[in-house]
């Protein structure tokens, strides 16, 4: 089974219409409703379908190339964890509104556990090599794998 294949069908579908052919999938951090956070070798695609991200018929994908991101956040509220990616056309927020992260292309809400996770230090590391740190992709991948198993 194919890393994507455990997305739900629309966040899938989405993903699948914005990774090239050759797009190795390294790691998915699993969002709230059915949201996504994907790592490739090359980019991170933040998926959302689903009314509460204003796509009701189908989902939202937005692409964020390595080298277009500056950093990415972490917010935490209670019960309440967030992704944010910041990049060239996403830049940070002043004063994050967790409730909006359900619906901000570059933002994927989560499970608060996801704030405590030594993973996403590994993320920023092999977003901040442009994919060139094996450690952090290791690390990315195991992890993966072991969700998947």
């Amino acid at each position: 089974m194919s890393a994507l294949e455990r997305l739900h069908k629309k966040t899938r579908l989405a993903a699948e219409t914005k990774l090239g052919s050759d797009e190795e999938v390294i790691t998915i951090f699993s969002g709230r409703s059915k949201q996504a956070l994907i790592v490739t070798d090359r980019q991170v695609l933040i998926v959302k379908p689903g009314s509460m991200a204003g796509a009701a018929l189908g989902a939202k994908a937005t692409s964020f190339p390595f080298q277009s991101i500056t950093r990415i956040n972490l917010h935490t509220g209670p019960g309440f964890a967030a992704l944010e990616v910041v990049a060239a056309d996403y830049p940070a927020s002043d004063k994050p509104d967790l409730r909006a992260a359900y619906q901000l292309p570059n933002w994927l809400a989560c499970h608060r556990s996801m704030g405590e996770s030594p993973l996403i230090g590994e993320l920023r590391t092999y977003v901040r090599s442009g994919g060139q740190s094996q450690p952090a992709r290791t690390a990315l991948s195991d992890a993966h794998r072991t969700l998947r198993d």
